[in-house]
């Protein structure tokens, strides 16, 4: 039988594994801290250490959760048609790139597709050559570097995106972790015991985090709480 410290938590102690019960508003270390007890092997910190940042970040990554999504407004040092401007950071994906005012009221924009918002986003590939000089109203991302090409002089930009969270301290608390312990912890053990190759406990808290993800993307994605 698994052994376990005695949380400030509740857990739930089976014959076979830890059903969690966490309080809300964990850091990052204490659900690692967590799922070390739970494995019993406190010589693989680092290896859990690694696959907690990992599985926490694809969580956040699993849909477009509306806490995750920031809203800006890009001053252009040189307002111009072609504008290029360094990735936000934590940067995963744009949702609306558009011109505005200062007061970030958003213009229409002369190409502007059928029920979109601004400029719309071209693949880098087929942005080359003539084509990228005939064609305008559209943006990129090439590398690290945000590239528009619009047909209006842009001084400011307003832009929304959905943004990573910054893991690298485990003192790092994110919504998920404050309000999801339970569910966070659970798909780190999941990768752990399949990276340890005990195919087993993966089953077993891979049933537990089933359960409570189906909890977590009602509530996320209805309210984003």
């Amino acid at each position: 039988m698994l052994g376990a410290r005695n949380y400030p938590e509740r857990a739930l102690v089976t014959g076979f594994f830890i059903i969690l019960i966490l309080e809300p508003m964990m850091l990052l270390r204490e659900i690692i801290a967590d799922a070390i007890d739970i494995i019993g092997r406190p010589d693989l910190q680092n290896f859990i250490t690694t696959r907690a940042r990992q599985q926490l970040k694809l969580l956040h990554a699993i849909d477009n959760w509306p806490r995750d999504k920031v809203e800006h407004i890009i001053t252009v040092q040189t307002p111009s048609t072609i504008v290029r401007s360094n990735l936000p950071a934590y940067w995963r994906k744009f949702d609306i790139i558009a011109p505005c005012d200062r007061d970030g009221n958003i213009f229409l924009v002369p190409n502007q597709e059928i029920d979109t918002i601004g400029f719309r986003e071209a693949d880098p590939r087929m942005v080359t050559g003539h084509q990228q000089k005939m064609d305008t109203d559209y943006w990129y991302v090439a590398g690290d570097v945000l590239n528009i090409r619009a047909s209006m002089t842009v001084s400011y930009l307003y832009v929304s995106y959905y943004k990573y969270p910054d893991l690298s301290s485990t003192e790092a608390v994110t919504w998920i972790t404050e309000s999801y312990p339970e569910m966070v912890t659970y798909r780190i053990l999941m990768a752990c015991y399949a990276m340890l190759g005990n195919m087993e406990q993966r089953a077993v808290y891979e049933a537990l985090y089933n359960e409570a993800f189906q909890v977590f993307v009602s509530n996320a994605g209805a309210s984003g709480v």
